[in-house]
């Protein structure tokens, strides 16, 4: 829509459904980010209304290929099947500020991430280590892999490598 409020009801559901690589486009690419009339508003509603709550749209299956760990997911109470209007304002305005912070970062990292994530876009995490200014850093995209690294089926790897990383700045 054109309206401001459709814009922040867009950009809800991106961030809802997961899709951050497409939140990140609307917000920065498109330009609508840098409208401070879309802050302005998405801070009111989370001011005004903070527990209001949309639907949580992902689908579980996108979490790991390991059946057990989807129905686990599935019937656990405590994962939320909602966003509160306050959540989604808050981590949309962190998501718009992460990358800036990269160039900050100067402890050695090994950033993990899977490779076929429907949830939080690798891009994303390649982005980031990117920016960062120090040379003891890895990064690691998991093929195949879905969301949950440590859930996935072939886990052990993850564990691994892991390991070898930590072993090695010790």
């Amino acid at each position: 829509g054109d309206t401001m409020l459709d814009r922040i009801h867009q950009s809800m559901l991106l961030f809802g459904d997961g899709r951050s690589e497409a939140l990140k486009r609307f917000l920065v690419d498109d330009g609508v980010g840098k409208d401070n009339r879309f802050w302005r508003l998405a801070q009111t509603l989370s001011a005004f209304f903070p527990t209001l709550a949309l639907g949580n749209e992902l689908d579980p299956r996108l979490v790991s290929h390991d059946p057990l760990v989807v129905r686990d997911y599935q019937t656990d109470p405590l994962v939320l099947r909602k966003i509160t209007v306050r959540l989604a304002h808050v981590m949309m305005q962190d998501q718009a500020g992460l990358i800036k912070k990269a160039r900050r970062f100067h402890t050695p990292c090994f950033l993990l991430h899977a490779g076929d994530d429907r949830i939080c876009d690798p891009a994303g995490t390649r982005d980031f280590f990117e920016k960062i200014p120090i040379k003891d850093k890895k990064l690691k995209i998991y093929p195949g892999f879905y969301h949950e690294l440590f859930n996935e089926v072939e886990r052990k790897k993850v564990f691994q490598d892991m390991e070898v990383w930590i072993e090695k700045h010790l």
